[in-house]
């Protein structure tokens, strides 16, 4: 989307002043993760939303993206916890299945096996991916490689 207004050669070049936004508050998204729960009757853990935000590193769509998947997960006078988070997240990722299979497709040969090599090695060069997450992207990405 970026590249509308950073790309010499695209239509909307220069036409608008770039902004950074910090993260929103923890604290913030604890308060309005709950609020909504329990407007439903349903309740989320502080450490689930803690857990999302240190994952996510507070980024708002992938935040927004994972409450919202916890929220329809959850049966009413239920509570979303820790141990939904991951089955969340692996939701999300599949639910983009047909986007991933696309972009790979439409890849140029070489960057595909340059993806295809970082998927067999991203353990060791994402050291910062937690290990639960990588669990979650393994669940999802063989069946996109497999396909092309």
């Amino acid at each position: 989307m970026g590249n509308i207004f950073l790309t010499a050669s695209r239509p909307f070049y220069q036409s608008v002043s770039m902004m950074h936004l910090e993260s929103i508050p923890l604290e913030e998204y604890i308060k309005f993760a709950q609020k909504h729960f329990k407007e439903a009757e349903k309740n989320i853990s502080k450490e689930a939303i803690e857990q999302i935000y240190q994952y996510f590193e507070g980024i708002t769509w992938y935040m927004q993206k994972v409450l919202h998947t916890l929220y329809d997960m959850t049966p009413v006078h239920e509570v979303a916890d820790v141990s939904m988070v991951e089955e969340a997240i692996c939701q999300i990722i599949g639910s983009f299945q047909y986007t991933y299979s696309e972009t790979l497709f439409r890849m140029p040969e070489k960057q595909k096996r340059t993806a295809h090599c970082h998927y067999q090695r991203r353990e060791k060069q994402v050291p910062s991916l937690p290990v639960h997450l990588s669990r979650n992207i393994d669940c999802h990405l063989p069946a996109l490689y497999n396909r092309h």
